[in-house]
Protein backbone atom coordinates (compact mmCIF):
# COMPACT_ATOMS: atom_id res chain seq x y z
CA UNK A 1 0.00 0.00 0.00
CA UNK A 2 3.02 2.39 0.64
CA UNK A 3 4.38 1.73 -2.31
CA UNK A 4 1.44 2.57 -4.27
CA UNK A 5 0.42 5.72 -2.29
CA UNK A 6 4.61 6.77 -3.14
CA UNK A 7 3.86 5.69 -6.99
CA UNK A 8 0.65 7.85 -6.80
CA UNK A 9 1.99 10.82 -5.32
CA UNK A 10 4.75 10.95 -7.83
CA UNK A 11 2.60 10.38 -10.74
CA UNK A 12 0.32 13.39 -9.30
CA UNK A 13 2.97 15.71 -8.44
CA UNK A 14 5.04 15.08 -12.30
CA UNK A 15 1.93 15.69 -13.92
CA UNK A 16 0.83 18.82 -11.99
CA UNK A 17 4.90 19.93 -12.64
CA UNK A 18 4.49 19.40 -16.53
CA UNK A 19 0.98 21.17 -16.58
CA UNK A 20 2.43 23.89 -14.64
CA UNK A 21 5.26 24.26 -16.94
CA UNK A 22 2.97 24.11 -20.40
CA UNK A 23 0.50 26.77 -19.05
CA UNK A 24 3.34 29.55 -19.08
CA UNK A 25 3.94 28.80 -22.90
CA UNK A 26 2.26 31.26 -24.93
CA UNK A 27 -1.47 30.13 -26.82
CA UNK A 28 0.42 28.77 -29.76
CA UNK A 29 3.16 26.97 -28.07
CA UNK A 30 0.58 25.50 -24.84
CA UNK A 31 -1.44 23.87 -27.47
CA UNK A 32 1.30 22.13 -29.52
CA UNK A 33 3.07 21.20 -26.28
CA UNK A 34 0.09 19.92 -24.58
CA UNK A 35 -0.61 17.86 -27.92
CA UNK A 36 2.62 15.98 -27.63
CA UNK A 37 2.34 15.70 -23.77
CA UNK A 38 -1.12 13.79 -23.98
CA UNK A 39 0.48 11.93 -26.92
CA UNK A 40 3.13 10.86 -25.00
CA UNK A 41 1.37 9.86 -22.27
CA UNK A 42 -1.08 7.90 -24.25
CA UNK A 43 1.71 5.96 -25.95
CA UNK A 44 3.31 5.11 -22.81
CA UNK A 45 0.31 3.36 -22.23
CA UNK A 46 0.31 1.45 -25.08
CA UNK A 47 4.16 0.34 -25.21
CA UNK A 48 4.54 0.29 -21.59
CA UNK A 49 2.59 -2.52 -20.33
CA UNK A 50 4.49 -4.77 -23.33
CA UNK A 51 7.70 -3.29 -21.84
CA UNK A 52 6.72 -4.27 -18.57
CA UNK A 53 5.82 -8.08 -19.39
CA UNK A 54 9.03 -8.76 -21.52
CA UNK A 55 11.10 -6.94 -18.87
CA UNK A 56 9.46 -9.52 -16.05
CA UNK A 57 10.14 -12.59 -17.84
CA UNK A 58 13.83 -11.87 -17.22
CA UNK A 59 13.15 -10.79 -12.96
CA UNK A 60 11.03 -8.25 -11.10
CA UNK A 61 14.19 -6.29 -10.22
CA UNK A 62 14.96 -5.84 -13.62
CA UNK A 63 11.31 -3.68 -13.91
CA UNK A 64 11.77 -1.77 -10.62
CA UNK A 65 15.69 -0.68 -12.15
CA UNK A 66 14.08 -0.06 -15.30
CA UNK A 67 11.36 2.23 -13.50
CA UNK A 68 13.64 4.01 -11.35
CA UNK A 69 15.87 4.38 -14.41
CA UNK A 70 13.08 6.30 -15.99
CA UNK A 71 12.15 8.42 -12.95
CA UNK A 72 15.23 9.40 -12.40
CA UNK A 73 15.77 10.47 -16.08
CA UNK A 74 12.05 12.56 -16.09
CA UNK A 75 13.84 14.33 -12.85
CA UNK A 76 16.97 15.37 -14.43
CA UNK A 77 14.93 16.62 -17.30
CA UNK A 78 13.19 18.84 -14.97
CA UNK A 79 16.41 20.01 -13.60
CA UNK A 80 17.82 21.19 -17.15
CA UNK A 81 14.81 24.04 -17.31
CA UNK A 82 16.37 27.26 -15.38
CA UNK A 83 14.55 30.08 -12.96
CA UNK A 84 11.00 28.72 -13.42
CA UNK A 85 8.90 30.18 -11.00
CA UNK A 86 9.90 30.20 -7.45
CA UNK A 87 7.54 27.96 -5.10
CA UNK A 88 4.52 30.52 -3.26
CA UNK A 89 4.67 30.96 1.03
CA UNK A 90 1.99 29.26 2.54
CA UNK A 91 0.21 32.23 2.65
CA UNK A 92 0.69 33.36 -0.85
CA UNK A 93 -0.91 30.05 -1.81
CA UNK A 94 -3.89 30.77 0.38
CA UNK A 95 -4.45 34.02 -0.85
CA UNK A 96 -4.26 32.04 -4.48
CA UNK A 97 -6.81 29.63 -3.18
CA UNK A 98 -9.62 32.17 -2.27
CA UNK A 99 -8.59 34.23 -5.13
CA UNK A 100 -9.73 31.72 -7.26
CA UNK A 101 -12.68 30.30 -5.62
CA UNK A 102 -14.29 33.88 -5.81
CA UNK A 103 -13.52 33.85 -9.27
CA UNK A 104 -17.11 32.84 -10.42
CA UNK A 105 -16.26 32.46 -14.51
CA UNK A 106 -13.21 30.15 -13.25
CA UNK A 107 -15.46 28.28 -10.63
CA UNK A 108 -18.73 28.17 -13.11
CA UNK A 109 -16.27 26.41 -15.29
CA UNK A 110 -15.01 24.15 -12.44
CA UNK A 111 -18.23 23.45 -11.85
CA UNK A 112 -19.17 22.18 -15.44
CA UNK A 113 -15.80 20.36 -16.29
CA UNK A 114 -15.86 18.64 -12.41
CA UNK A 115 -16.82 15.57 -13.67
CA UNK A 116 -14.49 15.46 -16.37
CA UNK A 117 -11.89 13.30 -14.69
CA UNK A 118 -14.56 11.05 -12.87
CA UNK A 119 -16.21 10.27 -16.34
CA UNK A 120 -12.34 9.61 -18.17
CA UNK A 121 -11.19 7.39 -14.99
CA UNK A 122 -14.56 5.24 -14.95
CA UNK A 123 -13.89 4.07 -18.29
CA UNK A 124 -11.20 1.75 -17.56
CA UNK A 125 -12.77 0.28 -14.53
CA UNK A 126 -16.42 -0.32 -15.06
CA UNK A 127 -15.03 -2.87 -18.37
CA UNK A 128 -13.55 -4.79 -16.20
CA UNK A 129 -15.96 -5.09 -13.37
CA UNK A 130 -18.58 -5.66 -16.02
CA UNK A 131 -16.76 -8.90 -16.48
CA UNK A 132 -14.60 -8.48 -19.53
CA UNK A 133 -12.50 -10.87 -20.47
CA UNK A 134 -8.70 -10.14 -20.24
CA UNK A 135 -7.98 -10.10 -23.95
CA UNK A 136 -11.79 -8.03 -24.61
CA UNK A 137 -10.15 -5.45 -21.49
CA UNK A 138 -6.52 -5.21 -23.12
CA UNK A 139 -8.48 -4.28 -27.13
CA UNK A 140 -10.31 -2.03 -25.38
CA UNK A 141 -7.55 -0.19 -23.63
CA UNK A 142 -5.52 -0.48 -26.39
CA UNK A 143 -8.33 1.31 -28.68
CA UNK A 144 -8.60 3.87 -26.16
CA UNK A 145 -5.63 5.22 -25.90
CA UNK A 146 -5.06 5.18 -29.76
CA UNK A 147 -7.95 7.45 -30.63
CA UNK A 148 -7.07 9.81 -27.45
CA UNK A 149 -3.69 10.13 -28.59
CA UNK A 150 -5.25 10.69 -32.63
CA UNK A 151 -7.57 13.64 -31.93
CA UNK A 152 -4.83 15.46 -30.11
CA UNK A 153 -3.48 17.00 -32.99
CA UNK A 154 -6.50 18.42 -33.89
CA UNK A 155 -7.15 19.70 -30.96
CA UNK A 156 -4.04 21.83 -30.94
CA UNK A 157 -4.88 23.04 -34.40
CA UNK A 158 -6.14 26.56 -33.82
CA UNK A 159 -6.25 26.51 -29.91
CA UNK A 160 -10.16 24.13 -30.39
CA UNK A 161 -9.74 22.47 -27.67
CA UNK A 162 -10.31 25.92 -25.69
CA UNK A 163 -13.78 26.23 -27.53
CA UNK A 164 -16.41 25.10 -25.39
CA UNK A 165 -18.14 22.94 -27.93
CA UNK A 166 -14.76 20.96 -27.76
CA UNK A 167 -16.04 20.24 -24.10
CA UNK A 168 -19.67 19.53 -24.55
CA UNK A 169 -18.71 17.11 -27.63
CA UNK A 170 -16.00 15.42 -25.31
CA UNK A 171 -19.05 14.93 -21.98
CA UNK A 172 -21.79 13.57 -25.07
CA UNK A 173 -19.41 11.22 -26.43
CA UNK A 174 -18.38 9.94 -22.88
CA UNK A 175 -22.66 9.35 -22.39
CA UNK A 176 -23.12 7.66 -25.44
CA UNK A 177 -19.97 5.51 -24.45
CA UNK A 178 -21.71 4.24 -20.97
CA UNK A 179 -24.84 4.12 -22.76
CA UNK A 180 -23.24 1.59 -25.06
CA UNK A 181 -22.30 -0.19 -22.00
CA UNK A 182 -25.45 0.26 -20.00
CA UNK A 183 -27.34 -1.17 -23.10
CA UNK A 184 -25.02 -4.12 -22.89
CA UNK A 185 -22.95 -3.61 -26.23
CA UNK A 186 -19.64 -4.37 -24.13
CA UNK A 187 -20.59 -7.82 -23.99
CA UNK A 188 -19.84 -7.79 -28.58
CA UNK A 189 -16.45 -7.28 -29.42
CA UNK A 190 -18.42 -4.35 -31.67
CA UNK A 191 -19.60 -2.75 -29.20
CA UNK A 192 -17.15 -2.87 -26.82
CA UNK A 193 -14.75 -1.45 -29.31
CA UNK A 194 -17.47 1.32 -30.09
CA UNK A 195 -17.62 2.02 -26.55
CA UNK A 196 -13.68 2.55 -26.78
CA UNK A 197 -13.69 4.55 -29.19
CA UNK A 198 -15.68 7.00 -28.17
CA UNK A 199 -14.44 7.08 -24.49
CA UNK A 200 -11.43 7.77 -26.26
CA UNK A 201 -12.69 10.76 -27.79
CA UNK A 202 -13.96 11.70 -24.59
CA UNK A 203 -10.85 11.37 -23.19
CA UNK A 204 -9.05 13.06 -26.01
CA UNK A 205 -10.84 16.20 -25.68
CA UNK A 206 -11.57 16.87 -22.54
CA UNK A 207 -8.32 16.77 -21.03
CA UNK A 208 -7.37 19.69 -23.41
CA UNK A 209 -10.48 21.52 -23.16
CA UNK A 210 -9.69 21.30 -19.60
CA UNK A 211 -6.20 22.21 -19.56
CA UNK A 212 -6.44 24.65 -21.77
CA UNK A 213 -9.41 26.52 -20.39
CA UNK A 214 -7.85 26.77 -17.37
CA UNK A 215 -4.70 27.80 -18.36
CA UNK A 216 -6.67 30.66 -20.30
CA UNK A 217 -9.08 31.97 -17.16
CA UNK A 218 -6.28 31.57 -14.80
CA UNK A 219 -4.51 35.32 -14.04
CA UNK A 220 -1.09 34.89 -15.13
CA UNK A 221 0.31 34.24 -11.05
CA UNK A 222 -1.94 32.18 -10.59
CA UNK A 223 -1.45 29.37 -13.55
CA UNK A 224 -0.92 26.65 -10.31
CA UNK A 225 -3.41 27.68 -8.22
CA UNK A 226 -5.90 27.37 -10.55
CA UNK A 227 -5.05 24.02 -11.61
CA UNK A 228 -4.65 22.57 -8.27
CA UNK A 229 -8.25 24.13 -7.23
CA UNK A 230 -9.74 22.51 -10.40
CA UNK A 231 -7.80 18.97 -9.97
CA UNK A 232 -8.64 18.93 -6.50
CA UNK A 233 -12.19 19.43 -6.67
CA UNK A 234 -12.53 16.81 -9.65
CA UNK A 235 -10.54 14.57 -7.66
CA UNK A 236 -12.95 14.61 -4.89
CA UNK A 237 -15.73 13.93 -7.38
CA UNK A 238 -13.69 11.31 -8.88
CA UNK A 239 -13.20 9.47 -5.73
CA UNK A 240 -16.51 9.84 -4.24
CA UNK A 241 -18.07 8.97 -7.82
CA UNK A 242 -15.26 6.11 -8.06
CA UNK A 243 -16.50 4.52 -4.86
CA UNK A 244 -20.03 4.40 -5.41
CA UNK A 245 -19.91 3.17 -9.19
CA UNK A 246 -17.78 0.03 -7.68
CA UNK A 247 -20.26 -0.70 -4.79
CA UNK A 248 -23.19 -0.32 -7.24
CA UNK A 249 -21.67 -2.91 -9.27
CA UNK A 250 -21.42 -5.29 -6.47
CA UNK A 251 -25.38 -5.30 -6.59
CA UNK A 252 -25.16 -7.16 -9.82
CA UNK A 253 -26.44 -6.49 -13.58
CA UNK A 254 -29.23 -3.97 -11.73
CA UNK A 255 -26.42 -1.71 -9.91
CA UNK A 256 -23.95 -1.78 -12.65
CA UNK A 257 -26.81 -0.26 -15.14
CA UNK A 258 -28.10 2.36 -12.82
CA UNK A 259 -24.62 3.14 -12.57
CA UNK A 260 -23.49 3.29 -15.85
CA UNK A 261 -26.98 5.52 -16.36
CA UNK A 262 -25.85 7.73 -14.38
CA UNK A 263 -22.40 8.32 -15.03
CA UNK A 264 -24.23 9.05 -18.65
CA UNK A 265 -27.02 11.33 -17.14
CA UNK A 266 -23.92 13.54 -15.11
CA UNK A 267 -22.18 13.50 -18.43
CA UNK A 268 -25.32 15.13 -20.33
CA UNK A 269 -26.07 17.30 -17.88
CA UNK A 270 -22.17 19.21 -17.86
CA UNK A 271 -22.92 19.29 -21.58
CA UNK A 272 -25.82 21.10 -20.96
CA UNK A 273 -24.74 23.74 -18.59
CA UNK A 274 -21.26 24.16 -21.22
CA UNK A 275 -21.70 27.41 -22.27
CA UNK A 276 -18.41 30.12 -23.60
CA UNK A 277 -16.59 32.04 -21.26
CA UNK A 278 -14.96 35.52 -21.56
CA UNK A 279 -10.99 35.16 -21.37
CA UNK A 280 -8.17 37.40 -19.71
CA UNK A 281 -5.46 39.08 -22.43
CA UNK A 282 -2.25 37.38 -22.78
CA UNK A 283 0.88 38.50 -20.52
CA UNK A 284 4.65 37.95 -20.58
CA UNK A 285 5.98 35.66 -18.57
CA UNK A 286 9.28 35.98 -17.15
CA UNK A 287 10.39 31.79 -17.91
CA UNK A 288 13.94 31.21 -18.89
CA UNK A 289 15.00 28.38 -21.20
CA UNK A 290 17.25 25.38 -21.11
CA UNK A 291 20.18 27.67 -22.90
CA UNK A 292 19.55 30.49 -20.91
CA UNK A 293 17.83 33.14 -22.98
CA UNK A 294 14.45 34.25 -22.12
CA UNK A 295 11.96 32.81 -23.68
CA UNK A 296 9.30 34.77 -25.84
CA UNK A 297 5.87 33.87 -24.49
CA UNK A 298 3.52 36.36 -26.09
CA UNK A 299 1.16 34.78 -28.97
CA UNK A 300 2.40 35.53 -32.39
CA UNK A 301 0.44 37.78 -35.06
Amino acid sequence: MSQRCCWARAGRCSTRAAQLLLAGLAERRRARGYAAYAMTLQAAAVFGPVLGLALLNVGYWLVALTAAGLWITAALLFSLLRHVPRARAGDEAAIGVRTALRDRIFMWFVAVSLPARLLTDQAAVVVPLGGGDPTAVTVFAYVLAIVSAAVQPWCAAGSRAERPGVLRVGLLCAAGGYLLLAAGAGHRPVGLIAVAVLQGLAGGLLKPAVFQTVARLAPLSRYGTYLGVQAFLSGLLAFAGGTAVSRLFEYGPQGAAAALTALALVACAAAAATRALPGREAQVVPYVGVSGGPLDLRPKP
